[in-house]
């Protein structure tokens, strides 16, 4: 559980007028995505298999064949539809100018089939990258609106994952594309012993690009003062967070997601408000992050796949609020999974603690009742004389006058002893009578008569 402020306290909020972006003002910022259909996620599923099926319609042994750098731009296409937009453009312009060049040429129907199928599916790439480049602009501009001409200075101290970001991509990319460099000199398919070469091409340009595009971003980001909207966050069950518009209005759908990994966020450089624990959490509470959204500044323009700067506020120790700093790309994610949500109104925490010990109140009082089963029952006979025994204390101290002395413990004690049974009577009928005794006669010395 993490303890997230609800509202951000005066200090974590830049000096100057940071707007709110209210859920009047995103309405124009949702309408301006792209359609689903052309989204990076969805449109890179539904390339894979017009790609492959024309690459084994058009792929020949020999001259004929298509060269094994053109076949590595197909085989890309979709991994730079999703992360490169622009190299997709490129590369769908390059491949539909080739394939309309030997499409006359083409030997036999299956290449013309293969063909046509490269330039459909190079030009319907092109208009989706085209309608992605256009929605960015179409929603910075709401987002730019929204937060006014104020700018504001990224926080002072920024995520390690923010300063080195791309680096890893384009490490890993540059080994793939070094391993296998030597078979662009060479002009086969990659069915001629280059599918490994083919492969470690299309993953290795993916990752070098995408290191290169999101280290820009990072570094624009930081070369200039930004925009700031005060914003609400929200975490999914997928582990993403989402971006509302506000932390306080219900009625705010969830607009964009971004993934914070642990090397995106950095806590506790600074303290914001400290005090008693009863204290902070009565005048800023925490929440649950995954029922209800949180206060935080967002820093940057706010559209798919620009790197942004969250600064929230969070509970170190239970008696200190430092600041949280998180900094991510915003992901072109539609499915949120997330349901409505309702203002708790106190802390959650307190609420998890009360819970607690409501739980164990209710363990200790069902393990007593255990034990009050489980323990042997006094027998019958004993119960009921000592009831009796007690009742006879009961009347004798009823009738006895005010200020008599009371019958002692012992008697008590005698009246609650249990009787022995009457031994029962011998075979006849009657009892026999006892023998009276005989008077004792001394005995008479010796030496004398009678």
């Amino acid at each position: 559980m993490t303890d997230c402020v609800k509202h951000l306290p005066t200090a974590a909020i830049p000096e100057g007028p940071v707007a709110v972006w209210g859920v009047e003002s995103t309405g124009r910022w949702l309408r301006a995505g792209v359609p689903a259909v052309f989204s990076p996620v969805a449109g890179s599923r539904l390339l894979v298999g017009p790609v492959v099926a024309s690459i084994l319609l058009t792929v020949r042994q020999g001259e004929e064949g298509r060269t094994f750098a053109t076949t590595v731009l197909l085989a890309a296409l979709p991994f730079w539809f999703r992360y490169l937009p622009v190299p997709a453009l490129l590369a769908a312009l390059a491949l539909a100018a080739e394939a309309a060049r030997t499409l006359s040429g083409a030997p036999g129907t299956a290449g013309t089939a293969g063909h046509g199928l490269v330039i459909a599916h190079a030009a319907w790439a092109s208009t989706g990258v085209l309608l992605r480049l256009h929605a960015r602009r179409r929603q910075r501009e709401p987002a730019l609106a929204a937060a006014g001409s104020a700018r504001f200075p990224l926080p002072a101290t920024l995520p390690a994952g923010h300063l080195r970001r791309g680096l890893p991509g384009i490490l890993l990319g540059s080994v793939c594309c070094l391993a296998a460099a030597p078979a662009l000199i060479r002009p086969y398919g990659p069915f001629d012993g280059r599918l490994l070469d083919a492969a470690l091409l299309a993953a290795g340009t993916t990752l070098l690009g995408r290191g290169l595009a999101s280290g820009r971003a990072a570094r624009r980001l930081r070369a200039r003062p930004q925009p700031a909207l005060l914003v609400g966050v929200r975490a999914a069950a997928s582990g993403h967070n989402w971006v509302y518009p506000d932390a306080v209005s219900t009625a705010g759908p969830p607009l964009i997601s971004h993934f914070p990994r642990v090397r995106h966020t950095v806590t506790g450089q600074r303290v914001l408000l400290g005090g008693s624990e009863r204290t902070l959490r009565t005048t800023h509470h925490d929440v649950d992050p995954g029922r209800e959204p949180f206060q935080a500044v967002l820093y940057g323009p706010v559209y798919e796949g620009a790197e942004v700067v969250l600064e929230s506020a969070a509970y170190e120790q239970g008696v200190r609020l430092v600041p949280r700093v998180t900094a991510a790309p915003l992901l072109p994610r539609r499915r949120h999974g997330l349901s409505e949500w309702k203002p708790a109104g106190g802390s959650y925490r307190e609420a998890v603690r009360e819970q607690a010990r409501r739980d164990e109140e209710r363990r200790r009082e069902r393990a007593r009742e255990r034990r009050s089963r489980a323990a042997p029952a006094p027998p019958p006979g004993a119960a009921a004389e000592g009831d009796a025994a007690a009742g006879a204390a009961a009347a004798g101290a009823a009738d006895r006058p005010t200020g008599a002395p009371g019958p002692a413990v012992g008697t008590l004690r005698e009246r609650a002893r249990p009787v022995p049974p009457a031994r029962p009577p011998r075979s006849g009928g009657s009892v026999p009578r006892r023998a009276p005794r005989r008077p004792h006669v001394p005995p008479r010395p010796p030496g004398r008569a009678g």
